[in-house]
């Protein structure tokens, strides 16, 4: 990190070890650059092989990112050569397929296996399993919510057969589906005792990005991958922008984690923000302060680069309609001198802006498919 206005503490957080270590790192605060400084940190300082070295990110896009930063020579604090960089950084899903592809033995799959990534599939697959075990095809949507939220069913849960006859479904067509890459790589990984040794060493430093995004099942695949010793687990993630709850991510493992390691666990802040206005960000917490008691209480009060002072308005509309006149009233204003970006919650939002911004002759560049 090469602010002017971050604390020498805040420079040394990457080189913390033994961890395990959980930083909490609020937006722009430069998780990945932490990320890459600790694997610098690690190879260039420590002598750890890049072999021994994890990196798990939450999407493909943060792993690209980051190897884009280890390969940029105008970045020296985190350049490294491409042979002492880690081989494994991707996604925690593609480090499971990649170990249930290297061990289909016992999986009831063969080599040319795929991977159900539809929702609407899945489903639809859940409520034909349902049928099959003779009950209402409702339950097995039912039962696909509760996979997906990462819910572990016991042999005495009610709903227990329609997600074995799911299973059997998926094999019959030699396929999984997303959630089965974590939960069968445990299951290898928990079967196979010399296959889990050597994941554990690969993993012997195991850096994982957006940490307050993981599920139960993701949990209990970091956990096999650390084994009964933490010491190289460095996480970096924030309790306030936990947004995958519809697929079972939770903050309560950011907040739980010194109960899920231990004494030896640090917890500490990255309170120091590159990217944000004061004001945006002050607002933002504001109104996740009044909305989640249960916040980490560890993070300090952060600082900032961007000294901004650009104000917040918020417009409390009647429609979708009224709400897409203002947005473009406000882009005609402002453009083509300045660009604008729209925000949507969902694509669907975003029809009545585009048509609005159309009347106004505003052009824009919307690349989704609506």
């Amino acid at each position: 990190m090469n602010s002017q206005n971050s604390s020498p503490e805040q420079e040394a957080l990457h080189t913390i070890y033994p961890g395990p270590v959980l930083i909490l790192a609020g937006p722009g605060t430069g998780k990945t650059h932490s990320l890459a400084l600790r694997i610098k940190w690690l190879v260039e300082e420590q002598s750890v092989s890049p072999d021994e070295i994890t990196v798990i990110t939450f999407t493909a896009e943060a792993a690209l990112n980051l190897r884009r930063r280890l390969n940029d020579e105008e970045k020296p604090d985190v350049f490294m050569p491409r042979d002492k960089q880690p081989s494994q950084i991707s996604t925690m899903h593609s480090l499971g397929l990649q170990i249930i592809t290297n061990n289909l033995n016992g999986l009831g799959l063969s080599s040319t296996f795929r991977v159900i990534d539809s929702d609407g599939l899945r489903r639809l697959l859940f409520e034909d399993a349902a049928q099959l075990v003779g009950v209402n095809r409702e339950r097995g949507r039912q039962v696909s919510d509760l996979k997906q939220k990462s819910t572990q069913l016991d042999e005495k849960h009610e709903l227990y057969s329609i997600a074995r006859s799911y299973d059997a479904i998926l094999r019959a067509c030699n396929s999984i589906d997303f959630d089965d890459q974590i939960i069968l790589a445990c299951q290898l990984l928990t079967n196979n005792a010399s296959l889990l040794s050597e994941h554990q060493k690969r993993a012997r430093h195991l850096l994982i990005d957006e940490y307050q995004d993981i599920n139960l099942h993701q949990f209990q695949f970091i956990r096999l991958l650390t084994g009964t010793s933490a010491e190289g687990l460095f996480a970096v993630g924030d309790d306030d922008q936990s947004i995958y709850s519809f697929r079972g991510g939770s903050p309560e493992y950011v907040r739980g984690f010194r109960e899920h390691f231990g004494d030896k666990a640090t917890v500490c802040s990255m309170p120091h923000c590159r990217r944000c206005p004061p004001r945006v960000l002050k607002g933002a917490l504001a109104i996740v302060a009044a909305h989640n008691a249960d916040r980490s209480p560890v993070k300090l009060a952060p600082t900032f680069e961007n000294s901004d002072e650009t104000p917040i308005y918020i417009h409390d509309l009647p429609s979708e309609e009224k709400e897409a006149e203002i947005v473009a009233a406000i882009c005609s204003k402002v453009t083509p001198s300045h660009d604008v970006l729209i925000l949507v919650p969902h694509l669907n939002f975003a029809k009545s802006i585009l048509s609005a911004l159309r009347r106004q002759r505003v052009s824009y560049d919307c690349r989704a498919i609506i």
